[in-house]
């Protein structure tokens, strides 16, 4: 593997980035205005909404989850409890698949 001091990018060591390259593309949300406008201060506050209100929506199930686990009995909590360990494992092998096609690729390919 070619290494040079100040090598920008993880997939292409060897190679300069091109002239003008962003670097922080990947830092800025998709469809999020730049600059200073209104259109970023909305942004802003419903960001900032929406992560309050699944903040209160946890705090509130977590408040009452002892009331919520009676309301739906033993089997109601064991059927709860696998789904949420399934969609933990999901997102397990997600990252993992992530993980592996980022490795994947910054190995070279044989040349045919």
């Amino acid at each position: 593997m070619c290494r040079r001091a100040g090598s920008p990018s993880i997939r292409s060591p060897c190679r300069s980035p091109p002239v003008g390259h962003d670097f922080g593309r990947h830092l800025r949300g998709r469809g999020r205005p730049t600059g200073f406008h209104p259109q970023l201060l909305e942004f802003f506050v419903e960001t900032l909404a929406a992560n309050a209100l699944l903040a209160l929506t946890i705090y509130a199930f977590y408040r009452n989850s002892g009331r919520l686990a009676d309301l739906m009995g033993v089997t109601g909590t064991t059927i709860v409890v696998r789904l949420s360990a399934f969609l933990l494992f999901c997102i397990g092998i997600q990252v993992a698949w992530n993980g592996l096609a980022e490795l994947l690729g910054t190995l070279p390919h044989p040349v045919s």
